[in-house]
């Protein structure tokens, strides 16, 4: 996977620094600046645990390399010991790196909320690649101790989602995901929405401008003696609710709320249609890009690099690093 060969490149640079700061500390220099020593001995201690198991990657992937060596120059009937040593140490190199994706994950956390649209026609095959795609992104989300929540909107499933880096990851998912079964082709596509407003809103005193006024217009003596009409104004959007409808200031300023509410509700609920729309406008560029086909009858997904992965293992969100 180009993502982890990437980072493993990165980390090169991270061990030639974690092992020049191991240095520093045994400068009798540093060991005597206590501030100096405590500084570098916390960037030491950050880094050791992604170190370790990066060399333990390497490490493993040496054994691998040299395992392949012994089995290319062995006879045949005497393999069979090297083979389940090699089959072993591949089961675990791919564990390491799992882990080290995650405690990469924590150290380099940036906390990100995005909106997950998942667009299907209405086949039955579409629907099961649907199907699929939520199972194995809310699997991913829960080992990520990510919040989401999944909800249906005309012809499209969406996730919402808050949690550490999961815009950087579900980027890669952007674009077309064929599904292949009995001779029969469908697909969904993936979008990716990001600064995309709450669909639900909490109003601040510090938000709200309220004048109390005399009402106007039909009503009989009550009316223009007494200051009951309330006016609301919402400054960060300008919008206003007024309400001259009950004779008590306290009932026109709930129900000036009330009608506030609904104005700044629906005012919202544009803005963010406007932002999806502008956003998936751009995205519909990659339209043809194919992300994973995910063949039924060999159980086994192709991602764009080509490789393969096992279908029953994407479904329970294994592979999705």
């Amino acid at each position: 996977m180009q993502i982890f060969e990437d980072l493993l490149l990165e980390l090169e640079e991270k061990n030639k620094e974690y092992k020049k700061l191991c240095e520093m500390l045994e400068y009798e220099e540093v060991l005597e600046d206590k501030n100096m020593f405590l500084h570098l001995n916390k960037k030491m201690l950050a880094l050791q645990p992604i170190i370790n198991k990066f060399n333990l990657i390497k490490e493993t992937t040496k054994n691998i390399n040299e395992l392949n060596n012994v089995i290319a120059n062995t006879e045949d009937k005497e393999k069979l010991m090297f083979l389940k040593e090699l089959e072993f140490e591949k089961k675990n190199v791919e564990v390491y790196k799992q882990e080290l994706l995650k405690l990469y994950a924590t150290q380099n956390a940036n906390h990100q909320e995005i909106l997950i649209e998942i667009n299907k026609n209405k086949e039955e095959l579409a629907c099961t690649l649907s199907e699929i795609l939520i199972s194995s992104y809310s699997e991913y989300l829960k080992n990520n101790f990510c919040s989401y929540k999944v909800f249906l909107q005309n012809n499209s499933s969406f996730i919402s989602v808050s949690g550490d880096n999961v815009k950087d990851f579900f980027e890669l998912e952007k674009g077309t995901h064929i599904i292949k079964q009995n001779n029969m082709e469908s697909f969904c596509y993936v979008f990716v929405y990001s600064n995309i407003p709450n669909t639900t809103y909490t109003f601040s005193n510090k938000e709200l401008e309220i004048t109390a006024c005399r009402s106007s217009g039909a009503g009989g003596q009550h009316i223009n003696k007494t200051e009951s009409s309330i006016k609301i104004v919402h400054l960060p959007t300008g919008l206003v609710g007024i309400s001259q409808d009950e004779r008590s200031q306290f009932q026109n300023k709930q129900k000036a709320l009330e009608r506030l509410k609904e104005k700044v509700s629906t005012f919202l609920d544009n803005e963010r249609n406007k932002l999806i729309e502008n956003q998936k406008k751009q995205q519909l560029k990659l339209i043809k890009t194919i992300v994973k086909t995910y063949n039924l009858d060999d159980q086994i997904i192709v991602n764009n690099a080509k490789q393969q992965i096992k279908l029953s293992a994407f479904t329970t969100g294994k592979v999705l690093n």
